[in-house]
């Protein structure tokens, strides 16, 4: 499988045929005819910006980008690198751990607590290594990030779903009283989505994300057992309170730019062959790439049209990273003029040059509006905790969120986050990517996309 494929990054752009038809149109004039306006503009580009090559650089890595993988600083020492115990969590699993996951979810959901537990029993052992995992201070998998676009990342899907596996186990311990056993694990959990993030590309950013939102609902859940024992709510509430999360796209688009990098130095034969080849979704480039033992580790290719490339790839990463730390800008939203971006980069006429960002380059809006809202969405748990408890003791929920006592902003519009009460439940909520108030729902029929944490939890997802 193709790593611009792999879950649960939202899916890459649909591949431009229009632009790789210019490019192969592009080709033949330079070949066959060497002459017009549009192949004059290719044999002036590619040259020009290859000259660039001694000051882009300076630019990009006083960014502090990496131009080489030991910049991406991923060692751990082995007595804080929960990759370890992930994998061998992976191996107690019997290699089955996604599997595992749905069928203790499905029974959950439907009310079957002892065939859940009964199989959390009996994979134990592969739970612990997890609880242990979460307990640590990194992830070091080890990957050689000179892969570049051949580089997968095999264990973040079973990595999810055994954090997920902590999330149930909490859930039936809190069902039998043990508070204290379940907050652990939720604890633990929520800590693997940190180690995730920490990892340098938007995948693993955004399977960290997903885990810290499956710990978020289940801190929820758990809370919602004994939803009118105040001491019980409280003490839920606090174990949130000291979370923190700790997603950073900067050290997200890390990764995503060394990832193109990597890949022009080792692309072999012309950018057209190779874009075809990924642009099937059936390889991620093994063919047109060199091998694992031949891989270039440093500088700038010896091709003036893969080193023009490699300048305009680079210069495109210092442009975003200095436009998402400007100050003042919205952190949520800025992904939509990224894809803008993205979407016109070629000019008018195009320039070829381009053409690798325009393959490469991901879909920034749902990354960065995820990034903003992870934060967020642990700020609401608090928030409706903090409601609940409220309630437990005096029978009624807040009526202002000002009464919460509580800072947390719509990360998509700025102000004060939104408050709702409706019968039995309370929400905190933030306005999607549409910047529109749709009352916290979310729907795709409607388009209604606010982010919403509602107590109790509504219905199993």
């Amino acid at each position: 499988m193709n790593r611009l494929d792999k879950p649960p990054v939202a899916a890459k752009r649909k591949f431009n045929w229009g632009l790789w038809t210019i490019l192969g149109c592009g080709g033949t004039l330079l070949l066959c005819c060497g002459g017009g306006v549009f192949g004059t503009l290719q044999i002036v580009d590619y040259p020009l910006v290859a000259r660039r090559g001694d000051s882009t650089l300076h630019k990009y890595e006083k960014e502090g980008l990496p131009w080489e993988a030991k910049d991406l600083k991923t060692d751990l020492p082995d007595e804080k690198n929960g990759a370890i115990e992930v994998r061998a969590a992976i191996s107690a699993f019997d290699d089955n751990v996604v599997e595992l996951e749905k069928s203790v979810a499905t029974n959950v959901k439907g009310g079957k607590f002892d065939p859940a537990s009964a199989t959390l029993n009996k994979y134990g052992k592969g739970v612990n290594l997890m609880l242990a995992a979460g307990e640590k201070e990194g992830f070091d998998f080890g990957y050689d990030w000179d892969l570049g676009a051949r580089l997968l990342f095999p264990e973040l899907v079973k990595l999810k779903s055994g954090a997920r596996l902590l999330n149930y186990r909490a859930f039936l311990a809190a069902r039998t009283g043990n508070l204290d056993s379940a907050l652990r694990d939720l604890r633990a959990s929520y800590q693997i989505g940190n180690m995730s993030m920490r990892l340098p590309s938007l995948i693993p950013m955004l399977t960290g994300i997903s885990i810290q939102n499956s710990s978020n609902e289940m801190t929820l859940r758990v809370a919602a057992l004994r939803k009118g024992d105040a001491n019980w709510v409280g003490r839920v509430r606090r174990e949130v309170e000291g979370w923190k999360s700790q997603v950073d796209f900067n050290r997200a688009m890390e990764g995503e730019a060394y990832m193109g990098v990597a890949t022009l130095r080792n692309v072999v034969g012309d950018l057209s062959t190779f874009a075809s080849e990924m642009a099937s979704g059936e390889s991620s480039g093994e063919e047109t790439m060199t091998s694992d033992a031949e891989l270039v580790r440093t500088g700038y290719p010896d091709e003036m049209m893969k080193k023009a490339s490699l300048i305009r790839w680079m210069e495109t990463q210092v442009y975003l990273r200095k436009e998402f730390n400007k100050p003042g800008v919205n952190k949520a939203m800025i992904g939509k003029d990224f894809d803008f971006y993205t979407e016109n980069i070629l000019g008018s006429p195009p320039k070829l040059s381009y053409a690798f960002n325009v393959l490469m380059l991901p879909p920034f809006a749902q990354g960065t509006m995820a990034a903003a809202s992870s934060p967020f969405k642990l700020g609401a748990a608090v928030g409706v905790l903090k409601a609940a408890e409220a309630k437990a003791r005096t029978g009624k929920y807040p009526s202002k969120f000002s009464d919460l006592g509580i800072d947390l902003d719509d990360p998509a519009i700025g102000g004060v986050a939104w408050y709702k009460i409706g019968g039995e439940t309370v929400s905190i909520y933030s306005v999607g990517l549409n910047e529109v108030n749709d009352g916290g729902l979310r729907d795709s029929e409607t388009g209604a996309d606010d982010v919403t944490i509602t107590f109790p939890p509504t219905s199993w997802r």
